[in-house]
């Protein structure tokens, strides 16, 4: 929702829209498999998924930026 709201305000660095939903969808599932991997295995794993969605975004931000 926030990367929808920064796209039409046009403020905010969203590089790739598919790329901060697939990194929602991923923290998702991995509260959803909390049973499995216990709740430090899904905290470590949401953590990882946040920062590789996060640096992943501010890659592809600055990369448009340098093009331009």
């Amino acid at each position: 929702m926030l990367g929808a709201l920064h796209r039409a305000t046009r403020t905010g660095a969203v590089g790739h829209a598919l790329l901060v939903v697939t990194g929602a969808l991923v923290v998702l599932a991995l509260g959803f498999s909390a049973p499995a991997l216990g709740v430090g295995g899904t905290v470590l794993g949401m953590g990882l998924a946040v920062a590789a969605t996060l640096a992943a975004n501010l890659f592809t931000v600055r990369h448009r930026s340098e093009g331009r």
